[in-house]
């Protein structure tokens, strides 16, 4: 997870810096040529280095799962896939200058909303309500 997300925060850093967009990064990805994608918001195509990424860690937790998440090989009571979500996490707080302790993943963009939204409801009077 970690070396995917600072393959994504790299990614999106160059973009940045470049300012490409559209066609110049449609090499990136692994969309046919006769196919123009406008629906990245439910699913969300991954760039090809996040894809060899994925299957690196793909082909990493199938060869040995016990230790991804059940077995605690350091003693610590930790597992493999959590020590990845928890660099995955510290990588995405670099990236934002923020402690670790505040970036927290989610599965999708309508999760965190909600994760949010429901959150709030503690700092609400009786009389008032967070609609959406």
């Amino acid at each position: 997870f970690a070396v995917a997300m600072q393959v994504l925060l790299s990614l999106a850093a160059s973009v940045g810096a470049t300012g490409d967009f559209g066609h110049v990064l449609l090499q990136e990805f692994s969309f046919p040529p006769d196919w123009t994608n406008l629906n990245q918001g439910s699913y969300g195509a991954c760039p090809k280095v996040v894809q060899a990424a994925r299957q690196r860690f793909q082909e990493d937790m199938d060869s040995n799962p016990e230790a991804y998440f059940r077995t605690n090989f350091s003693g610590d009571g930790r597992t493999k896939f959590a020590d990845l979500v928890d660099d995955a996490r510290q990588a995405v707080a670099r990236y934002l200058d923020v402690d670790t302790d505040t970036v927290v993943l989610v599965e999708n963009a309508s999760h965190g909303i909600n994760v949010v939204l429901r959150s709030m409801a503690r700092f609400l009077r009786p009389d008032q309500a967070v609609l959406y």
